[in-house]
């Protein structure tokens, strides 16, 4: 229920029904994916950023194992890339306000790959910048459970930091007016 939700509807309905159309209305479930836990911590206490899953891939939602994942947020760039050795210990930092990294694009699976423990995307200027059609790319058409998140810019400023990623999607059946 976005505001305005129930007016739409109520117009159409009128619409319709004034177009002599017959309106049949049910109530029904429909699973969706959502978030039950979302925690990012540096010496246990929470960073405060705002952080979202990006759509499951195919039909399996991003879960970390029990008590999260511990790595370093590693900024993905030219230079950062080319000079790590080993990537098993990091969480991906894709700013897209920077030009993405070209062996990696904005494809989970070829992070996944290299090791990261997850993959976070944001932009520098804000999350209004971000192209959303762009944020299509996180999602793989196979059922990878790879975490994928969007973050406020803030992330930006714990480059560098060793953190805890728990993340926890779960379908829901929510009851929708159709």
């Amino acid at each position: 229920g976005q505001p305005g939700l129930a007016a739409t509807r109520d117009m159409l309905r009128q619409r319709f029904r004034e177009g002599g159309l017959e309106c049949l209305e049910h109530e029904i479930d429909v699973a969706y994916p959502l978030a039950e836990t979302l925690r990012l911590e540096a010496d246990g206490e929470p960073l405060g950023v705002g952080i979202w899953p990006a759509q499951p891939n195919f039909i399996q939602p991003g879960v970390t194992p029990a008590g999260g994942v511990v790595g370093e947020l590693m900024l993905v760039n030219e230079k950062n890339v080319r000079s790590a050795t080993d990537f098993t210990s990091k969480i991906a930092v894709v700013d897209l306000a920077q030009p993405l990294f070209k062996e990696l694009g904005l494809n989970p699976a070829q992070y996944c790959d290299l090791g990261f423990q997850a993959m976070i995307v944001t932009h520098a200027g804000g999350l209004d910048q971000i192209a959303w059609d762009q944020l299509q790319s996180l999602r793989l058409s196979i059922p990878l459970n790879y975490v994928r998140l969007v973050a406020e810019p803030v992330i930006l400023a714990h480059a560098g930091r060793q953190v805890c990623l728990e993340v926890r999607s779960t379908y829901r059946n929510q009851r929708v007016h159709n």
